[in-house]
């Protein structure tokens, strides 16, 4: 949360703009948030949770930039371009 803290005090200073700020900050994920089925009872959620608990646990590579995959991605074909290829500016032509 540290940097959250950090982003919204360059926002509330005026050197930064967002229109919209997530912020993600659940241990290994949220279990329910963005991109997951919308409306879920609380017991699938329950189901949910304790099964990536417990698959979490057992992985070896428990973050995306331990993977070496990512590393290599990010070091040849992304290298420089990471900021053009992967991000977006949603921002809205002001009248």
């Amino acid at each position: 949360m540290a940097n959250a803290d950090i982003l919204m005090q360059r926002v509330r200073s005026g050197d930064e703009h967002y229109d919209l700020i997530e912020v993600m900050a659940c241990p290994s994920g949220c279990v329910n948030g963005g991109g997951q089925p919308v409306g879920a009872v609380k017991s699938s959620t329950d189901a949910r949770m304790n099964g990536l608990y417990k698959a979490d646990v057992n992985y070896q590579i428990q973050r995306s930039n331990d993977n070496p995959l990512v590393v290599a991605l990010y070091d040849g074909m992304l290298k420089g371009r990471e900021h053009t290829l992967l991000h977006r500016n949603f921002s809205h032509k002001r009248v």
